[in-house]
């Protein structure tokens, strides 16, 4: 979208910025995929966001890698419900601890 161009990844994820670097210029030293990254977003209204990156070498037509192309997926609402997931079995063995203390 138009809000996101001119603007780098220092500009969009401050907090997460330097991470992020380090994985790309490990893909380009390296020339291998860092696939089924998990990773944290901050928006710039304060929103933690989870997506899920692989990042791939860029080469040129001489085979140079040049750069890395990302393909990010928000997975948000999956990370959320895994972790109410785990929050509700939590509770569940809490209760039956207790019950089971009680005998």
């Amino acid at each position: 979208t138009r809000a996101l161009e001119g603007r780098s990844t220092y500009d969009l994820y401050p907090e997460e910025a330097a991470s992020y670097h380090r994985d790309d210029l490990e893909v380009i030293r390296s020339g291998q995929a860092k696939l089924g990254i998990v990773e944290p977003l901050t928006t710039s209204a304060g929103e933690k966001l989870w997506v899920r990156t692989d990042k791939v070498p860029y080469r040129n037509p001489a085979g140079e890698v040049v750069g890395v192309l990302v393909f990010a997926v928000d997975i948000t609402e999956r990370v959320r419900a895994e972790e109410a997931l785990r929050e509700a079995h939590d509770l569940l063995e809490a209760r039956v601890a207790e019950r089971t203390a009680d005998l």
